[in-house]
């Protein structure tokens, strides 16, 4: 039972940082959860996403994490399928406010008191995504509907999508007003959020060995097979033939990773 725990969810480190200084976040199929103890924080992919004293980031990588002068952090790295399928939905920095950061923080207390134990360990840390994952749908009921509209029309037109200029058509409105308003509920643009959606789908298909880089490009909705090698490199730290080797047989574990979404629902 232990066993099957660890498989859903299970913590890798547990780290605290004091004083100015950069971390580097680079491995890949995990969440990163950092509560901001005090100072400030500000965590760098294609954009700068700041966060305060009492707020927690939450993030996959890669990342980099600047920690100002007096600034004190606490993170976790959490893996398994319930990280690995919330990781897949975090297509930028959540930040939870201080007003809903209390809990979470209490949790990641009771992690570090459970050091030594396994199963005590697991469950604290699944109790901090169920945490995480109640405030992505609190932000969910509140977002404006051609917000959402404009996520649903990515998420189904991915591959043949040409640009924002059609995300805006698809609503319609002002595409410089979309870019701001969609920014702003979701933290990046929606040219941004387009290619983070074509990286998820095109690790799915870079685990069938019979796709060629050229095939899985077209599939996802790239121009050619060294454009999309060059975007993969960017968005997530190594290339599309690392990922492949990493991964002979990850369709079994996001058959797993299905069953653990269920917490995200």
């Amino acid at each position: 039972m232990t066993f099957l725990l660890d498989e859903i969810c299970s913590v890798k480190e547990i780290f605290r940082h004091s004083g100015a200084g950069t971390l580097d976040f680079r491995e890949s199929g995990c969440v990163f959860v950092v509560l901001v103890e005090s100072g400030r924080i500000h965590l760098r992919n294609e954009e700068y996403h700041p966060a305060f004293q009492g707020q927690t980031a939450v993030f996959r990588s890669p990342m980099e994490m600047n920690i100002s002068t007096g600034g004190e952090v606490t993170g976790i790295r959490i893996h398994g399928a319930a990280a690995l399928s919330m990781a897949e939905l975090l297509y930028s920095v959540q930040i939870i406010p201080e007003e809903l950061s209390g809990e979470i923080k209490r949790l990641v207390q009771r992690l570090r008191q459970a050091s030594g134990n396994p199963a005590e360990s697991s469950s604290a840390a699944y109790s901090i995504l169920c945490r995480i994952a109640e405030t992505q749908n609190n932000v969910l009921e509140n977002r404006p509907p051609f917000i959402s509209s404009v996520i649903s029309f990515i998420d189904e037109n991915y591959a043949s999508v040409t640009g924002v200029e059609e995300l805006a058509l698809s609503v319609p409105v002002n595409k410089s007003y979309l870019i701001r308003a969609f920014k702003k509920e979701t933290g990046i643009t929606p040219g941004r959020y387009l290619t983070a959606v074509r990286i998820s789908h095109a690790k799915r298909f870079l685990t069938n060995h019979g796709l060629t880089l050229e095939m899985v490009a077209g599939l996802c909705g790239f121009s050619s097979a060294d454009y999309f090698c060059r975007i993969y490199k960017k968005e997530t730290g190594e290339t599309p033939a690392s990922f492949k080797r990493r991964n002979p047989v990850v369709l079994e574990r996001e058959q797993t990773a299905e069953q653990a979404e269920l917490f995200l629902v």
